[in-house]
């Protein structure tokens, strides 16, 4: 019980620090600034921003500037890397595809290791009264739609 509240302490204090890891990056306060009115961040609706676009263009960094910006603005937030290269259907099940999702993202938000999930409505029941920032990086070489209204 102590070492979890030191630990959160640690992170709340970690987290309160700005970040300054993202400083020289060039155009990142454009790409915020065209981002931020789209997330609608004083609403409690839920909010899906798509950042698409051919590899090595900086759409994972754009992504990581985002969060590293908006993730004190909510009171729980994590950024799930890679995906795509963790889960290439491990298994033909795609329910146990949802569920090891579910159990590697509600042990992130939560800051506990191999955190159990007996069913895929485990995230709902326990964050459906926070406001969460996920930010999923989903590496992918599929071709894009240029006629979607994803940023």
């Amino acid at each position: 019980m102590i070492k979890k509240i030191t630990t959160d302490i640690s992170n709340m204090l970690n987290n309160s620090i700005s970040s300054s890891d993202f400083d020289g990056l060039v155009g990142m306060r454009a790409h915020l600034g065209r981002m931020e009115p789209l997330l609608c961040l004083e609403s409690d609706e839920v909010r899906m921003i798509g950042i698409c676009g051919p590899s090595g263009i900086g759409k994972t960094t754009i992504a990581r500037v985002a969060y590293s910006q908006l993730c004190n603005s909510f009171q729980l937030s994590v950024f799930m890397e890679s995906i795509k290269e963790n889960y290439k259907r491990p298994c033909s099940d795609d329910y146990i595809t949802k569920l090891q999702l579910q159990q590697q993202f509600m042990s992130q938000i939560s800051n506990q290791k191999d955190m159990e999930i007996p069913h895929l409505g485990v995230a709902q029941d326990r964050l459906k009264d926070k406001k969460v920032l996920v930010v999923w990086s989903w590496e992918s070489n599929y071709h894009y739609n240029t006629r979607s209204k994803t940023f």
